[in-house]
C-alpha cells in the first residue's frame, strides 16, 4: 500500500492527522490493513473525476466486522499525477455506526 502513496501524503483518519507516508507507515498503516482484510464490505457508491493530472475518489460503503458490527464508511482520496503514476495525496475515512 505505501507505493500508493506519495511521500507528502495527508491522512486523517479518526481524528488524528498523519503527514506523510513515513509517518503512517511507521504508526498504524499495518494494523489498518489487517482491520480491513477482516471486514466484509458491500460497495454502495464509488465515484472518480478525474481532471489533468489529478483526480478524486468519493467510495461509500457497509462494511460489517467480524463481531457483527456494521457501520457506513465514507473515503475520499485525492490523487496527483506525476511522471505518469497515479499517487494518493491526501485521504480521509470517516465512519459512522
Amino acid at each position: 500500500m505505501k507505493s500508493l502513496l506519495s511521500k507528502n501524503v495527508t491522512i486523517v483518519e479518526g481524528g488524528g492527522i498523519e503527514r506523510s507516508a513515513q509517518e503512517y507507515a511507521s504508526h498504524h498503516m499495518l494494523s489498518d490493513m489487517k482491520f480491513v482484510s477482516t471486514l466484509s464490505s458491500e460497495l454502495l457508491e464509488h465515484r472518480v473525476t478525474e481532471y489533468r493530472d489529478s483526480a478524486t475518489s468519493l467510495l461509500i460503503s457497509v462494511n460489517t466486522t467480524e463481531a457483527g458490527k456494521t457501520y457506513r464508511s465514507l473515503e475520499t482520496a485525492i490523487l496527483t499525477k506525476r511522471d505518469g503514476e497515479w499517487k494518493i495525496a491526501h485521504l480521509h475515512w470517516s465512519t459512522a455506526m
